[in-house]
């Protein structure tokens, strides 16, 4: 469209042109006008040349331009995606005869439910989510339940990874756990009403042993990074997908480890504050608080509490979901 407008525009200026050279020549300026005439034709054939230059170019490489185009909206939404044959990253997803790979859980799925594909983790090994499987109305797993207490009342996320190792086949216990997570050791300091304390996505942050001492707990990074220890090739982070994901890998017959709050309903603002770490700002509460999911129906989420001692406790699933959607969707399961 704008070719055929500039192409117009120049008809137009050179008959205007023309009609000033004709009033040129009867004024008798016949050199002047002839060498403004001709400065306009070789002007017209160059810009003329220059469009069927650029439109064989195009004709040329459309389809290269095209794929080309595709590749990098496909990039962009899905940044950490690799097209192969044989992709080294953990989940996969098929299409048609191309391999795609993913490094996190999250964007597979979301690839997938765009395709309706499922999610394969390490080269095929696992099936780790079906677009097309309906959950079960209900379900119940018999998850072994171990007390934090007395000898761990910040250890709430050792002891439901305990859980969830002892479920899974790995005779471990919450002490040798609470020894061999890693710590970010940065010492508690207050200036004003500002804290700068250890950030718990890198580590335990403070003492998990005494409660007099300043504390608080850790994140999924490093309790994944510890379970893959005892679990080699069979741990998935699902950490930011929706609760869907925690229900379904619960009726696969594997608990989710998670992050909520010790009230299991959403919290006010009031109740978080805002650290300084040496790997930046960090929200937290310190009603935060760790359980091994274990079952669902229509109207419940069952889990083991190691801070209760209750085993298969229930809360509404409306409350349940908005309190661990609050700490940033953080979970854990593994494969059989």
């Amino acid at each position: 469209m704008e070719v055929l407008f500039f192409i117009l525009s120049y008809i137009v200026f050179l008959v205007l042109a023309v009609t000033a050279l004709s009033r040129l020549i009867k004024k008798g300026i016949l050199k002047q006008g002839l060498f403004v005439f001709s400065f306009l034709i070789l002007a017209m054939f160059t810009f003329l040349l220059y469009l069927n230059i650029q439109e064989e170019w195009v004709d040329l490489d459309f389809t290269s331009k095209i794929n080309s185009f595709k590749e990098v909206y496909s990039n962009s939404q899905h940044p950490s995606q690799i097209v192969s044959n044989d992709s080294n990253l953990p989940f996969i997803v098929h299409e048609n005869d191309i391999t795609r790979g993913f490094e996190s859980y999250k964007e597979a799925v979301i690839y997938a439910q765009e395709i309706q594909s499922n999610v394969y983790f390490l080269n095929d090994s696992h099936i780790v989510w079906r677009y097309d499987f309906q959950l079960p109305l209900s379900i119940l797993l018999d998850a072994p339940l171990i007390s934090q207490l007395p000898e761990l009342p910040r250890g709430c996320e050792v002891t439901s990874l305990a859980m969830f190792l002892n479920y899974a086949g790995v005779n471990v216990n919450k002490m040798v756990l609470a020894d061999e997570v890693k710590k970010d050791s940065t010492p508690y300091q207050k200036k004003g009403d500002q804290v700068f304390f250890g950030n718990p996505y890198d580590g335990f942050v403070g003492d998990m042993y005494n409660i007099n001492n300043p504390g608080y707990g850790v994140y999924h990074g490093p309790i994944k990074e510890l379970a893959e220890f005892y679990l080699p090739n069979r741990v998935i982070d699902i950490t930011g997908t929706d609760f869907q994901h925690i229900l379904y890998h619960v009726s696969n017959g594997n608990p989710v480890w998670i992050i909520s709050n010790v009230t299991f309903s959403k919290l006010p603002e009031n109740l978080f504050e805002t650290w300084d770490t040496p790997s930046g700002s960090v929200k937290i509460t310190y009603k935060e608080h760790s359980v091994l999911v274990t079952g669902f129906d229509d109207d419940y989420v069952y889990f083991n509490d190691p801070l209760a001692n209750v085993k298969n406790r229930k809360i509404p699933q409306r409350d349940f979901v908005e309190a661990w959607e609050q700490m940033g969707k953080q979970a854990i399961t593994f494969v059989n």
